[in-house]
């Protein structure tokens, strides 16, 4: 975190194309491992948009379907997140259970809204207080259309050459994995070499990134960094469709 600046949206779409990760952090064709009875997650969009006051909203398209993941970092540890909803009402969101906390600075929290219905132009994340903060929207296709929440996991820590967000422990193949990550005094950088995770864009030097793990296993985004300063982070998991 490195100061709020005045509200900014950015907006980025993917390739409908299915989309994997290697060991080494690279991409892959996810299709050639995994489990064969379950789909495979591929990334619809991003959009991203920061704010000094209490509501974050960023553009909305997709055919719907889809889960919307919303990672939110909070810039005082008072304020939190009320609620999410979009401009027709037409999509529930609910909040993974992965709120932290680092008292006297930041917090981070993690929402979606499972088989996304069309024809919704906008989210908006509603603050408790004017305390600023970031937003990260994503879409993916080809996740579980009902509870599709698996694990999550929160952390606290200290930035050094790496941050690292908490790991989750997948229960099934091909599972969406999404981290979010704040920092007190600093900026999150490239994702560290060997993750297997992909950075979505940076916010105020915070950032979230994401990845769709073949095999059951721990994982949680890890970035280079630079600068020093207390962390906070959440994890949450999310359930390949059935095929």
């Amino acid at each position: 975190m490195v100061g709020a600046r005045p509200l900014l949206v950015a907006l980025a779409f993917a390739g409908c194309g299915r989309i994997g990760f290697d060991p080494t952090g690279g991409t892959s064709d996810a299709s050639a491992g995994g489990d064969a009875g379950r789909d495979v997650p591929s990334l619809v969009g991003v959009a991203t948009t920061t704010t000094n006051g209490d509501t974050l909203a960023v553009p909305l398209a997709g055919g719907g379907g889809e889960l919307l993941v919303a990672a939110v970092a909070i810039y005082d540890p008072i304020g939190s997140v009320v609620g999410v909803s979009d401009d027709l009402g037409a999509n529930t969101f609910v909040s993974a259970g992965a709120r932290e906390v680092v008292p006297g600075t930041s917090s981070t929290e993690i929402w979606y809204a499972a088989d996304s219905q069309p024809g919704a132009t906008t989210v908006t994340v509603q603050l408790s207080a004017a305390v600023g903060g970031g937003l990260w929207l994503s879409q993916y296709t080809g996740v579980a259309p009902t509870a599709p929440r698996d694990q999550v996991a929160i952390a606290t820590g200290v930035e050094a050459p790496t941050v690292a967000a908490p790991p989750v422990v997948t229960t099934s193949a091909n599972e969406l994995v999404v981290s979010v990550v704040v920092i007190a005094s600093g900026a999150a950088d490239d994702i560290a070499a060997g993750n297997p995770f992909i950075a979505m864009p940076a916010v105020n030097g915070d950032d979230a990134a994401y990845g769709v793990e073949p095999v059951p296993g721990s994982y949680g985004a890890v970035w280079d960094a630079d600068g020093s300063g207390a962390t906070c982070a959440s994890t949450a998991s999310f359930t390949a469709a059935p095929r």
